[in-house]
């Protein structure tokens, strides 16, 4: 009889350690998905600043250039320009920013995945035969 308390003392203690690691492994799969959407957090900001900063500029510039224009037709000219531009680099900056959204989103996943992805294995691997 001792051997099988023995047996299941040390059953337990292997499911335990089990857990532990499974825990480890877990919280640093989500530790490097915070880490991803937070560097792209970053990313994003960075971009976002530029973009309105520039527009801001450019619309003052355009403002500037439109009074001072000596025609009717010159200032459609001027602002035709500028609305142009404007929204030239609103689309590329939100082809910009969809770009990092979908890389970080995989970055994110990448982790958190292959990590469900071990958990599953493990579970099929241990499940008793049919």
């Amino acid at each position: 009889m001792p051997e099988k308390k023995s047996s299941i003392y040390a059953d337990c203690a292997k499911g335990f350690e089990e857990a532990v690691r499974l825990n480890r492994d877990a919280t640093g799969a989500f530790v490097a998905a915070a880490e991803a959407a937070a560097k792209a957090y970053g990313e994003i900001g960075a971009n976002w600043l530029d973009y309105t900063s520039t527009q801001f500029e450019e619309s003052a510039a355009c403002a500037k250039a439109v009074f001072a224009s000596k025609t009717p037709k010159e200032a459609i000219e001027v602002q035709t320009a500028y609305a142009k531009k404007a929204f030239d680099q609103y689309v590329a900056t939100g082809a910009k920013l969809s770009e990092v959204s979908l890389r970080t989103a995989n970055e994110i996943i990448e982790p958190v995945g292959a990590r469900l992805n071990q958990a599953f294995d493990n579970v099929w691997k241990s499940r008793p035969a049919a």
